[in-house]
This record gives structure tokens, C-alpha cells and sequence, in this order.
């Protein structure tokens, strides 16, 4: 028995070794079936947190109130349908309606419509055509009455710039409009915008200021009417300054000195001569004719141009009446040494210039030696001088 117990375990354990042999040889050693149940532990962990992220998630959605959610969007759809009917109603209706009132095809009476206001538009368009050209016509033509005007004033404008510079100062312009029907100036305007004083209309400067404006409006008009005059023409101002101080009469020379310069025979008359001794002007002082037994009474004029002498040299009028200016010998000897040394005559700018004098004091020296028949006066631009033959 013994035996064959032995026996019967050793083919136990032969036929249990087999089957752990082949065990093994299907689903591995042990230690990678370690390995698999591990991963497939891992998976199932994996898995559970899953389905409990899932089952939160579900939760979360509320499966309790998809039926109701279901009822409430039956009723809306139930709503939806029956506003559905009541349009399809009141559709059946309007066409009754438009059947009544003789329309059964809205689409072809709206082609008409559209087709009636094409019709409009288009002779919108071409009034509007129309109106736009006899708007630009005008427009042209009053550019061309204005360009034209600009024509006819600008020459007087930019000859008067320069003497408004002497009144204003430097940038000091005028504003023309010319009124073509009224055939006059229409506006003058003072512009002083260089200075950030803005513009000036004529009416609103002082009185003394419109009489400098006027006279710079005088000599500006004769300066371009003298190209038509062999480049002459004679102004005369009769106490034109009765408003201006004298020190502003004073500072006005060099408006006047330039009008001389610019070929234009400048004659003042006043009453006040000491107003215009810094003029460096021909000085004629008239006297009133004398009664037996009545005082002379003195009456006085002022030729304030050099080039206003008639001849190419005039000799001057001894002038025993008027009061000379202080001459000191030294400014007489130098006067008539620098008029030699530049050929014994010259114009007055160019002698005044070279002996660096200014204009007070070179008047005064002229104006002696004239008187004294040293020196005669001449014509030209500015005026002249030479010394006398006698």
C-alpha cells in the first residue's frame, strides 16, 4: 500500500508540476503575472474614480428634473404651435382683407410701387443734375467776378503794403473789395495780424488813423496810375494830417520820403512847417501881400519831394524869411568835400549814406548851403545835389 501511495503522490506531483509548467508557459513567469495584476489593479482603481467622477457629474445634471424640463418644453411647444395657427389666421384674413380692396397679388402691386419711385428717382436725379450745374455756373462766375476783382485791387494793394508799413508797422496790409456794380470800394480793411492784433475795418480806426490810411490810399493809387504818366505824378496834401500829433506827423516822413522815391511829386501845404523840418524837402515860405501901414502876416508852404524840381538842376531861392536850422563849419566843409570827391554832384541818398549822417542833420547842412548858393538841387530819384558853377 505503501507503495503505491508513493506512487500515486509522485504522478500528483508530476501531473501538478506539468500543469505548472504549462500555467507558466501561457500566462508567464511569476513575477511578470505580478506586474499584470498590478496594472490591471491600477486600472481598476483608474476606473473607479472614473465612474465616480461621472456619477458626480450626473448628479450634478439633475436627472430627477429632465421630466419636468420635458413637460415645460412640451407646453412651449404646444404654445409655438397654436401662435402658428393664430398667424396662419390672421394671414387668411389679410388676404381677405386685400381681396376686398381689390389687391390679390401684393408682390406685383409692390414691383409697380418700386417701378413708380425708380420713375421719381430718376427725375430726382435729374432735377438735382440741373440744380448742381446752375450752382456751379454761379459759383464759377463769382469766382470769376472775384478773381477779377483781385486783379483790379491787387496792384493797389501791394503798393500800399509798403506804405502802411511806415504807419503800422512791418506785415501791415490792406483789405480791398471792389463792388463792381457800384463801381467803388466797398470795404477797406486794416490787417495788423503779424502783431496778434487781428483786423481793423476802416470805420472803426481813429480819426487820426484814416488820414494816414487815406493818404497811404493816395499815394499807392498815384504810384500805380504814374506808370500811365511817364512814371510822375503830383500829389498834393493840403494839412492832410490835422488829427495826428505832431510826433506822429513826424514819424509819417518816411512814408512820404518814399513816396518821392518812388517817382511820385509830392507837395504838402501846411501851417505847421516845424512838423515836416526832418522831411529833408525843398522849404517855401510864402508871406501875404503887405498893405501900406499893416504888419506881413507870414503864410507857408512845404515842397516835401526833391524830385519834384521841374528842371534837370534848379537853382534855389535865396529865403530870407526862413529860420536856419544850427550848421556847424566843420559839417559845411565836410559836405561839400565828400560832394567833390564824389565828381561834385550826387543824389542825395548816396551823399547822405557815405557821410554817415542821418537825415535831420544832412537836411540842415543842404539846406543852408542851398540858401547860401553853395550847392543847387537836382532831379532824379531821392533827389540831387551839386556844387554851383558861380
Amino acid at each position: 500500500d505503501a507503495r503505491a501511495k508513493s506512487a500515486e503522490s509522485s504522478s500528483r506531483i508530476q501531473e501538478t508540476a506539468t500543469r505548472i509548467a504549462t500555467l507558466e508557459a501561457v500566462y508567464g513567469e511569476n513575477e511578470k503575472r505580478t506586474r499584470d495584476f498590478l496594472d490591471r489593479q491600477a486600472e481598476r482603481d483608474a476606473a473607479r474614480q472614473q465612474v465616480a467622477v461621472l456619477g458626480a457629474d450626473l448628479k450634478a445634471l439633475q436627472p430627477d428634473g429632465l421630466k419636468s424640463d420635458m413637460q415645460r418644453l412640451r407646453s412651449v411647444l404646444d404654445g409655438a404651435k397654436q401662435a402658428i395657427r393664430a398667424a396662419e389666421q390672421e394671414q387668411a384674413a389679410a388676404r381677405e382683407r386685400m381681396r376686398l380692396h381689390g389687391t390679390t397679388d401684393p408682390h406685383a402691386d409692390l414691383e409697380a410701387a418700386c417701378a413708380r419711385q425708380e420713375r421719381a428717382e430718376k427725375r430726382f436725379r435729374e432735377f438735382k443734375t440741373q440744380a448742381e450745374a446752375i450752382q456751379l455756373l454761379a459759383t464759377l462766375a463769382e469766382e470769376s467776378q472775384q478773381r477779377m476783382a483781385q486783379q483790379f485791387t491787387r496792384p493797389l494793394v501791394e503798393a500800399v503794403q509798403g506804405y502802411l508799413a511806415c504807419i503800422f508797422g512791418a506785415g501791415a496790409s490792406l483789405g480791398v473789395e471792389w463792388q463792381a456794380d457800384a463801381g467803388a470800394f466797398t470795404t477797406l480793411t486794416v490787417s495788423r495780424e503779424h502783431q496778434g492784433l487781428g483786423n481793423f475795418p476802416f470805420e472803426s480806426l481813429s480819426g487820426g488813423a484814416r488820414e494816414q490810411v487815406g493818404v497811404a490810399m493816395r499815394l499807392a493809387m498815384a504810384e500805380v496810375l504814374a506808370a500811365d504818366h511817364d512814371g510822375c505824378l503830383p500829389i498834393v496834401l493840403d494839412d492832410a494830417f490835422t488829427n495826428s500829433d505832431p510826433d506822429r506827423v513826424r514819424r509819417l516822413h518816411r512814408m512820404l520820403y518814399r513816396a518821392t522815391q518812388r517817382g511820385l511829386q509830392l507837395i504838402v501845404l501846411t501851417s505847421n512847417p516845424e512838423h515836416y523840418n526832418t522831411l529833408g524837402a525843398k522849404d517855401i515860405r510864402l508871406t501875404r501881400p503887405v498893405l501900406p501901414g499893416a504888419p506881413a502876416l507870414p503864410l507857408s508852404s512845404l515842397d516835401a519831394a526833391p524830385t519834384a524840381a521841374a528842371g534837370d538842376v534848379e537853382p534855389a531861392e535865396p529865403d530870407d524869411q526862413a529860420e536856419a536850422a544850427p550848421v556847424a563849419a566843420d559839417q559845411i566843409a565836410v559836405f561839400q568835400e565828400r560832394l567833390k570827391q564824389l565828381g561834385g554832384r550826387s543824389g542825395n541818398q548816396n551823399l547822405r549814406e557815405s557821410l554817415g549822417w542821418d537825415d535831420t542833420a544832412y537836411a540842415a547842412v543842404k539846406d543852408y548851403l542851398v540858401r547860401q548858393g553853395a550847392i543847387v538841387p537836382g532831379r532824379g530819384r531821392g533827389g540831387s545835389v551839386q556844387l554851383s558853377t558861380q
